[in-house]
């Protein structure tokens, strides 16, 4: 049982670190974090200004069947059960129908300010943070760290 329980505190440990693997670097050579993060603010309520939230809903219809009654006799009395029953329920979602819109209005507007970006993994020691502090251009970034709110 202790083997058990090992087995899936891993998996849980390895699934909830999966999802922190890379990041979008954010590069403009000489800019402080605070820069990024102000200039990065101001892109974000821009395109929330120009490309507002519309929001959608999906609705899809569950499924329900009861299946069939069968009855069988046994001696004196009858023994009833259903076989196939079938229930499916149905599912409401949501979601933003202009993201993708706002999404290349920040990266426009980001771009203009001189910003390049790229999706790098998460820098795991010191000594690649310090690689990647001493790039000169984007491409020579390797991996890098959450530096943006």
């Amino acid at each position: 049982m202790k083997r058990f329980a090992f087995a899936i505190t891993s998996l849980a440990t390895i699934i909830a670190l999966s999802g922190c693997s890379t990041v979008t670097l954010l590069w403009k050579p000489g800019t402080s974090i605070s820069q990024k993060q102000y200039d990065y603010d101001e892109c974000t309520i821009e395109a929330m200004r120009k490309v507002p939230v519309d929001q959608v809903t999906n609705y899809t219809p569950g499924y329900y069947s009861p299946g069939t009654t069968q009855c069988r006799q046994v001696g004196d009395k009858v023994a009833c059960y259903q076989v196939g029953e079938v229930n499916i329920p149905g599912n409401i979602s949501t979601y933003d129908k202009n993201q993708p819109l706002r999404t290349r209005v920040l990266d426009r507007c980001l771009a203009a300010k001189g910003y390049q970006q790229k999706q790098v993994p998460v820098c795991t020691n010191s000594q690649q943070k310090a690689e990647a502090d001493k790039a000169k251009s984007i491409d020579q970034v390797k991996c890098g760290v959450r530096e943006l709110k």
